[in-house]
């Protein structure tokens, strides 16, 4: 059986192109993470949407860049695209 992480603060990548080089990952890609409730992404144009999925499972409204906890998420996602070579200019 496949153990399964659960975790309020765990971090699940998100890709939509899957691309190895990197010059066209990075005009083409997007990235999100998951944080807690919250699923946050970053396009390549710099534009950010960011989601409580725990309430809004559909992601119909982004809660945007004035939510208490965008900060927070934001530092955790640029976090993670770093690990895992993912680069966007902030």
């Amino acid at each position: 059986m496949k153990h399964i992480l659960r975790s309020n603060q765990r971090h699940d990548i998100y890709r939509k192109y899957h691309v190895q080089d990197s010059e066209i990952r990075d005009l083409l890609g997007e990235c999100g993470v998951r944080y807690g409730d919250y699923r946050f992404i970053r396009y390549v144009d710099g534009k950010t949407e960011m989601y409580n999925i725990k309430e809004d499972w559909w992601q119909k409204y982004d809660l945007g860049n004035s939510h208490p906890d965008y900060s927070l998420v934001n530092e955790k996602h640029l976090e993670c695209c770093k690990a895992h070579g993912l680069h966007f200019s902030v």
